[in-house]
């Protein structure tokens, strides 16, 4: 685990309504067709994350700068409520919020701890989580 995320808290977003996969690509390859923002090419390859910043908006500007989501755009225009819910993620305090894979999922990386309780203006499944260095497998009980 990298030393930035050791304190950070995760909140993912569910919306009451999903995103078939198939579309969201079908989406990608029309929006690359048209040589939209999603053109193979014209999207820098991800930097590394390296240091520790010295403040939370250094943390906030490092992850805008190294983090990127190639279905956000193409998902947005079709559904504009998943940008209103990282813009509001953001206006309480994501350091970070973005697009989970294809979608409908939405992740804010909090400084803190996620807004979970706070008013949000949209109606969604909250999951506050946390960043994971490993995957501990689980014994099931029959």
């Amino acid at each position: 685990q990298h030393p930035m995320f050791e304190s950070h808290r995760m909140l993912v977003v569910v919306p009451p309504f999903s995103i078939p996969t198939a579309d969201a690509y079908r989406w990608l390859e029309e929006d690359r067709t048209r040589g939209g923002v999603n053109q193979p090419g014209k999207v820098p390859p991800l930097p590394p994350i390296t240091g520790i910043p010295d403040s939370q908006e250094d943390v906030r500007a490092s992850l805008d700068k190294s983090t990127f989501n190639d279905f956000e755009s193409v998902v947005e225009a079709r559904h504009p409520e998943i940008r209103a819910i990282r813009e509001e993620l953001r206006s309480k305090g994501a350091l970070v919020a973005r697009l989970a894979g294809s979608g409908s999922c939405v992740f804010g990386l909090f400084g803190d701890l996620p807004p979970a309780s706070l008013d949000l203006d949209f109606k969604a499944d909250l999951l506050p989580t946390r960043i994971s260095s490993r995957v501990v497998q689980v014994e099931v009980l029959e």
